[in-house]
This record gives C-alpha cells, structure tokens and sequence, in this order.
C-alpha cells in the first residue's frame, strides 16, 4: 500500500505544480491584454492629441488669412486716403475712421495670432510623439518578453503532463478514478494523518480508522471528507 500513497502523493505533486502553471500561463495572458488595452488606449490619445493639434494650426492658419485680408484693406484705405482723391471732409473722416478700424482689428488679430502660436508651440508635438513612440516601444517589448515567459511555461507544462500520463500507469485504475473525483473538490486528495488527525479535514478519526491507516495494508479514506489518508 505505502508505493500506491508514494504514487498518489507523486501525482497529486505534479498536479498541484501543473495547476500553478495554467494559472502563471492566464496570468500572463492577461498581462498582455492589459498591455495590448494600453497600447490602443495610448494611440487612441494620441490621435485625440494630434487631431488637436491640427485642428489649432488650421486655427492659425485662418487667423494669419484673416490678418492678412485685414492688412490689405488697411493698406487700401491709407492708399486712398493719401492718395489726393478725396474730395471732402465728410469722405475724409470716413477713411479715417475705416482706417482706425482696420488698424484696431489687426491689432487684435496680430495678438490673437502670437497667443496661437504660443499655443501650438506649447502643445510640443515632436516631443509628445517621441513619447508616445518609446511607451509604444516598451510595451511591445514587454508583450514580449511576457510572450516568450508563456512559451517557457508551455513547453514546461506539456512535460509535467508528460510526467502525470507516466505517473498515472502506476496506480490502480479504480483508486485512480477516486483520485480524480476528490480532485475535483480538493487540492490536497491526498493527506498524512497527523496522530489520529485528517490533515485535510482536522478532524480527529476513530480509533479503529487510525489503527487501519497505520497498518498500511489498505487504501483508507477519511469517512469525514473522503480524502486518501496514508501513514509515515
């Protein structure tokens, strides 16, 4: 009986360390789609962010054509109001006062211009881009890097199945079906008594069990939690 314990303790070793593996390999994966959800979020910003900008350099560009249809008027209304053609005083101060309007909102314009272009420049482009390229950068390094942890762990994992199918040759196939059923409700099937104690279950075991267990001449199962119970 103690090489069926030896086997089932074996087996359930494996099965602990396959199940830590499956569970390191999702965890990687998941590692990867958050890496894969920044990524999208990052280049969706930056979108949003170079959609901006655009958006004020076509600002500026229509404030610089406005400056400048401003700025032709102006120069058109000081031609004519230099010109000698002016015939009254009436004409005279209406040019003026074009003039002055003219002048006003070429003023305004020119400021409006400055603070657009201190906008933009503010705004550092080719500074943000290169950012954004080198966390691009380093996320897809780290897929990666994650990427090759994943085919390690695969590679390792398909051996300890490998392991288990050679393991399981072992074992009778009736205590291996009770095996595989306990495994579905525990990850420890297998446990020592602890005095007349079940490791899994700390309860205390009858007399008559313990006596059993300690014979080592049969397969025993604690009457409490079903679990295999073996004896050093």
């Amino acid at each position: 009986m103690l090489n069926i314990f030896e086997n089932l303790t074996h087996l359930q070793n494996i099965d602990g360390i396959i199940l830590s593996q499956k569970k390191k390999i999702v965890q990687k994966n998941e590692e990867i789609r958050k890496i894969q959800q920044n990524i999208e979020n990052n280049n969706l910003e930056w979108e949003n962010y170079r959609k901006l900008y655009d958006k004020e350099r076509i600002e500026l560009s229509r404030l610089e054509l406005e400056l400048k249809d401003v700025e032709e008027k102006l120069n058109k209304s000081q031609n004519q109001l230099y010109s000698g053609n002016v015939q009254s005083g009436k004409e005279l101060s209406q040019w003026k006062s074009t003039m002055e309007s003219h002048e006003k909102t070429k003023s305004n314009l020119e400021d409006y211009v400055i603070n657009q272009i201190d906008k933009i420049e503010g705004m550092r482009i080719k500074e943000k881009e290169k950012e954004h390229q080198l966390l691009i950068q380093r996320f897809e390094k780290d897929i990666d890097s994650l990427k090759k942890d994943i085919e390690k762990m695969k590679s390792d994992l398909s051996n300890n199945i490998q392991l288990r199918t050679d393991s399981i040759q072992n074992i009778p196939a009736d205590i291996l079906s009770l095996y595989e059923e306990l495994r579905k409700k525990f990850s420890d099937p297998v446990v020592e008594m602890d005095g007349d104690t079940c490791r899994g279950c700390h309860l205390a075991l009858p007399s008559s069990i313990a006596k059993r267990v300690r014979k080592k001449e049969e397969v025993i199962q604690c009457p409490n939690c079903q679990r295999f119970i073996f004896f050093k």
